[in-house]
C-alpha cells in the first residue's frame, strides 16, 4: 500500500466535494496536530508562517532544506494529506526544481503550492524560467516516476495589484487557463474577496479555484452557492496567534498579566494532541 498515493487521491477528491473544502495553513507540528485534532482531512502549510517562525522574511528567503525539514516532521505527524507552499519553486532551473519535488515526495507531501508573482516584478523572470515550464517540468516528472503530485498554481495579479483592473481580470484568466492546460490541477487566486468577482472568475477558468481567506470573504454556504472549490486560510492563523502575543508581551510589560493566565491551556493538557 502505497499511504501517499491514496493521500492524493484522497486529497484530489476533496477539490470535487459538494461543499467548499478548507484548507488551514500550519508552521509547526503543534500547529498541524491542532488543526488535525479539529477534524481537518487534510491542511497545508504557510510560508510566510514557518519563514517568521524561524526567523526569516517571506519571499524564498529561508533555505529549501528548512522548509523540508519543517514539513517533514509535520506529515510524519498526521494521518491526513499534506500540501507544501513552495513560493515560486527555489528553483530557477529545472535540476533543482525536480530535486525540491523529489525531495517532497520523499518526506511525503501530496502537492503544491506554487506562484507565478516576481513575473510580474521582473520582466526577464518570463523568459527564463516560466510558470508554464515549472508546471510541465513537475507534472511530467511525476507522470514519468509515478509519484503524483498536486499543483496548485498560484495566479498573482491581484495580489500584487498590477494592471489595470480591467487587464487584471482578463489576464488572470489567460494565465489560470495556460496553468491549468500545462498540467496544474487547482488555481488560487488570492486577495479576490468579492462574491460577483469570484463567480465571474470561476464561470471563465477552466478547472477548481482556490480562494485565500479575506476580511470581506463570504461564508462558507456562500462560497459553495458560487461555486468555489477551495478556502485556504493562509498565514492568518499564525498572524492571529502573533497579535494575541503582542498584546500579551504588551500587558507584562506594565506588570499585568491577568488575560494571559485566562482561558490558558492547562500544562496538563498541552501536549494532548501530540501524543
Amino acid at each position: 500500500m502505497n499511504i501517499r498515493k491514496d493521500q492524493f487521491k484522497l486529497f484530489k477528491e476533496l477539490h470535487d466535494q459538494a461543499s467548499t473544502f478548507i484548507l488551514p495553513n500550519a508552521w509547526d507540528v503543534n500547529s498541524a496536530k491542532l488543526f488535525e485534532a479539529a477534524g481537518f482531512k487534510a491542511l497545508g502549510t504557510t510560508s510566510a508562517g514557518i519563514s517568521a517562525a524561524l526567523g526569516y522574511t517571506d519571499g524564498e528567503q529561508i533555505p529549501f532544506a528548512d522548509v523540508l525539514g519543517i514539513a517533514s516532521r509535520m506529515i510524519k505527524s498526521l494521518s491526513i494529506p499534506v500540501t507544501v507552499d513552495i513560493e515560486q519553486g527555489y528553483a530557477q532551473d529545472d535540476k533543482t526544481l525536480l530535486q525540491n519535488m523529489n525531495g517532497l515526495i520523499e518526506i511525503g507531501a501530496v502537492g503544491i503550492n506554487i506562484e507565478d508573482g516576481f513575473h510580474y516584478l521582473d520582466s526577464e523572470s518570463e523568459h527564463v524560467f516560466s510558470m508554464v515550464d515549472r508546471i510541465k517540468t513537475i507534472k511530467q516528472h511525476s507522470n514519468r516516476i509515478g509519484e503524483p503530485m498536486f499543483i496548485n498554481a498560484r495566479v498573482d495579479t491581484y495580489w500584487l495589484k498590477v494592471l489595470s483592473e480591467e487587464n487584471r481580470f482578463i489576464h488572470t484568466i489567460e494565465k489560470a487557463n495556460s496553468y491549468l492546460a500545462a498540467g496544474a490541477d487547482c488555481i488560487f487566486i488570492p486577495s479576490v474577496d468579492d462574491p460577483k468577482l469570484m463567480e465571474q472568475l470561476i464561470s471563465r477558468i477552466n478547472g477548481p479555484i482556490n480562494f485565500l481567506l479575506g476580511k470581506n470573504t463570504p461564508s462558507q454556504e456562500a462560497l459553495t452557492q458560487i461555486g468555489v472549490a477551495r478556502l485556504s486560510t493562509g498565514s492568518a492563523p499564525f498572524r492571529k496567534i502573533t497579535a494575541v502575543l503582542q498584546g500579551i508581551s504588551s500587558e507584562l510589560r506594565d506588570g499585568k498579566y491577568e488575560s494571559l493566565l485566562q482561558d490558558t491551556l492547562p500544562y496538563s493538557e498541552m501536549f494532548d494532541h501530540l501524543k
